[in-house]
């Protein structure tokens, strides 16, 4: 009797563990963009909070307000610039150029290439220069209208590795989509 007890709670255990392993997923779409992502294993996706400002999804800890946590992770896509060379540089310039209007000396250096599990290929950006010592890791990805970026602010209480790879896992999910007609029909699109 104790050998099946004993076999009954590392079966449950390990059952716990493989549902706590499951990975939201989401998509971003509009009228010139559609993609897909999954949230990283023990962060949660809110498609609500933001989605007035045009933010289709935000990540962050279970039980955590995202606007309060120590670290959060989000998702955009912004209007691609026509005639570009260089369309998410010219983002990464227009940003800057925002920041610096408000006298915020933001420098933005591009740190490495990230290679999403489905083929895509996107750019690591590291942002610094903010007055609270706090810094941004991005990962941008060229969409065919569109730039579609994950950004992590990272204040000086996070644990840059966490974030890092928590911000990696969610883009290597990344999958640029032709269109959104599954999540429409099953409902679970982002507003």
């Amino acid at each position: 009797m104790k050998r099946v007890l004993v076999v009954g709670l590392l079966w449950a255990g390990w059952v716990g563990d493989t549902e706590a392993q499951v990975r939201a997923a989401g998509y971003a779409h509009g009228a010139d963009h559609c993609y897909a992502f999954q949230a990283p294993i023990g962060w949660e996706m809110d498609t609500r909070t933001m989605a007035a400002d045009g933010v289709p999804a935000a990540f962050h800890r279970p039980g955590e307000d995202w606007r309060r946590t120590w670290s959060f992770i989000y998702t955009r896509p912004v209007p691609k610039a026509t005639g570009d060379v260089d369309p998410i540089r010219a983002q990464i310039d227009g940003m800057v150029e925002v920041y610096h209007k408000d006298s915020v000396p933001l420098a933005a250096k591009r740190v490495g290439t990230l290679h999403a599990t489905l083929g895509a290929v996107g750019e690591v950006w590291e942002f610094t220069g903010h007055p609270d010592g706090s810094r941004e890791l991005g990962v941008y990805f060229e969409g065919p209208r569109t730039i579609n970026f994950f950004i992590a602010p990272v204040t000086k209480k996070a644990d840059i590795e966490v974030v890092r790879r928590a911000l990696f896992d969610i883009a290597e999910s990344y999958e640029a989509r032709h269109d959104c007609v599954p999540c429409r029909t099953l409902g679970a699109c982002s507003p």
